[in-house]
């Protein structure tokens, strides 16, 4: 490399680094700015902008809960306490909310239990601590994805268009007439 070429080279590095602190430093007058304007949202906007939020929040989780795979292929189970007497206990209450729970599931349209699952809970008198292992598997779909991504948006929008009055305002000077 030349001497020239490094010449420019540095030449453009600092026209950037110059422009870089140029524009924190325009960055920082404006924050103080409005900082010492004591513009604060009100308590309107701020229940505005919770209401947005929730409402986006909402549409998400019904989307992506709606579209979510859950798939069961193994859960082990082997239940020790340290005292025979409650592991008992322990082993019982277990299996039950198994019974319970896994009918009630596969109620569910997005839920399946596979066919080569296996379901296996012993009770380990002996043992001092509960051993647990499950496989479970989530899926979504890519496209499934793209329509949670669409439902924010346009749940930000209808939210938007319900309330167009929460949108900053630009304060105008008062305008004086000049009488001649």
């Amino acid at each position: 490399m030349s001497a020239k070429q490094a010449q420019k080279i540095r030449k453009k590095l600092r026209k950037k680094a110059e422009k870089k602190r140029l524009s924190a430093e325009e960055k920082a007058k404006a924050k103080e700015a409005k900082k010492a304007s004591g513009e604060k949202k009100s308590i309107s906007q701020i229940m505005s902008d919770v209401n947005m939020i929730s409402s986006i929040a909402i549409a998400v989780i019904k989307k992506f809960f709606g579209h979510l795979r859950i798939r069961v292929a193994r859960v082990r189970m082997v239940i020790g306490t340290g005292d025979a007497a409650t592991t008992a206990i322990a082993y019982g209450a277990v299996t039950q909310s198994l019974n319970i729970l896994l009918p009630a599931l596969e109620s569910v349209k997005n839920f399946e239990r596979l066919k080569k699952a296996e379901f296996d809970v012993r009770a380990d008198f002996a043992a001092e601590e509960s051993i647990t292992d499950i496989k479970i598997s989530f899926s979504i779909r890519v496209w499934q994805v793209f329509s949670v991504g669409f439902a924010a948006l346009t749940s930000f929008i209808k939210h938007k268009l319900k309330n167009p009055g929460q949108q900053p305002q630009h304060k105008v000077a008062p305008q004086t007439e000049n009488k001649k």
